[in-house]
């Protein structure tokens, strides 16, 4: 009820302690869950816009809120849990994330917003008055927002958010920014400068060999890249994210663009992507024969052949190129599968790409994951009763027996009168 929507002022009194330690004991827990629920009160629009000036003064007091105290931050960064996240459980962070939707709210409404939460945004980007990391965690991770309520701001205040002189507050706005946020175009030319500086820390925060911050920077970076914000060559930021990838996060952005690419058929993608693309595949390829690269990478090209969004022809050749150099192929059970359809209109680079993948397995198990389709590769090629084509099929045959699968032997039993 409207009556009873902004009854909470003693929840600021932060002193007040309640008789039982597991009870609230300070009203932060309900504080910020005062701040939670006008957050999600503003993002669908439930509160009535006549109340606006009544619930201003709330928004702006949980903003000022102590929670985190320095103390709590230092204790949270300590933990098992990632500092990055600090806001999304703390009063004031979850505060001023309300308060920039808040501002969304207004300009929905054609009203002005600025006079009442910029100089709370800038107050608390002021390092000197709030010198918490937890502030840039907000507008890191809400960043295409604010570019949304004004871009000149954000562009004048794109220091404040990723401090050049404090690492770990750059770190943290970034990373809320690259894991939560999407790829937006007119983000890029205002963060250029972070993604450089992205680029030039991959491998060097997270323990895992591959984090999930630079997972997400390959995913960007890739998507900027086929909607033509960014190019090869020069030196560019493509170009200095292949100079700093690993084999593992070189996969993964051909892997993410893959998984893109998938579909329904009706669905097209406009030709020239698929031209991007195919320029930034040849590119890869190229490094790894002129050994700049391992070529490891290349075996994310599973995933665009399993897509069938290229040329057929294209995408066999290209296939057996990247099991040439990368010596594998991911994910082989979808690879196999679109082998299937191939086998018929091009049955010899069929059964050579069958034969590599088959090789790379070194373990020899994951053949039981798509050896139904091995047997229809098989089958339907030596049906074709062409010398060259059984061959072929039989060096598969061989191959298979050498790794201990004899059960594929019999496809070669009734073939004696195969060329007659």
């Amino acid at each position: 009820p409207r009556s009873t929507l902004f009854p909470y002022t003693t929840l600021f009194r932060s002193g007040n302690k309640a008789r039982h330690e597991d009870s609230d004991p300070d009203w932060s827990w309900t504080r910020k869950s005062v701040a939670w629920l006008l957050s999600e009160a503003l993002s669908v629009n439930f509160v009535p816009l006549d109340l606006r000036d009544r619930l201003w003064p709330l928004l702006a007091r949980l903003a000022a809120d102590p929670e985190p105290t320095p103390q709590h931050e230092n204790d949270y960064s300590q933990g098992e849990y990632s500092p990055a996240l600090l806001s999304l459980n703390t009063v004031r962070g979850v505060a001023l994330e309300a308060v920039v939707k808040y501002a969304l709210w207004l300009q929905d409404h054609g009203i002005s917003y600025m006079g009442q939460t910029v100089p709370i945004l800038e107050e608390h980007l002021d390092l000197a008055k709030d010198p918490s990391y937890v502030v840039r965690e907000v507008p890191g991770r809400l960043f295409p927002w604010l570019v949304k309520l004004s871009e000149d701001w954000t562009r004048a205040n794109v220091r404040s958010i990723f401090p050049l002189d404090k690492t770990k507050h750059r770190m943290v706005a970034w990373q809320n920014y690259i894991m939560f946020c999407r790829p937006y175009d007119p983000v890029l030319p205002l963060l250029s400068d972070e993604y450089s500086w992205a680029i030039s820390e991959i491998g060097t925060r997270e323990a895992r060999p591959l984090g999930e911050a630079d997972r997400r920077l390959s995913e960007h970076l890739v998507t900027f890249f086929w909607q033509g914000k960014l190019d090869l060559g020069l030196g560019g930021l493509i170009d200095q994210f292949y100079a700093k990838a690993s084999d593992e996060l070189g996969e993964h952005a051909l892997e993410f663009i893959g998984r893109s690419l998938d579909g329904p058929p009706e669905q097209k993608i406009p030709p020239a992507i698929l031209d991007r693309l195919r320029a930034l595949w040849e590119s890869r390829v190229k490094a790894a024969e002129d050994k700049a690269t391992s070529g490891a990478e290349l075996a994310g090209f599973g995933w665009w052949f399993a897509s069938k969004r290229f040329d057929p022809d294209w995408s066999c050749q290209q296939l057996l190129v990247a099991l040439r150099l990368a010596r594998k192929i991911d994910p082989d059970f979808s690879v196999a599968k679109q082998l299937v359809e191939h086998v018929d209109s091009r049955p010899l680079p069929t059964l050579e790409a069958l034969f590599q993948i088959i090789e790379a397995d070194r373990e020899g198990w994951s053949i039981y994951g798509w050896d139904n389709e091995a047997r229809q590769i098989l089958e339907r090629a030596i049906q074709m009763n062409n010398p060259q084509i059984y061959e072929s099929a039989k060096r598969v045959v061989d191959l298979l027996f050498a790794k201990g699968h004899f059960e594929y032997r019999h496809l070669l039993k009734s073939t004696h009168t195969v060329g007659d």
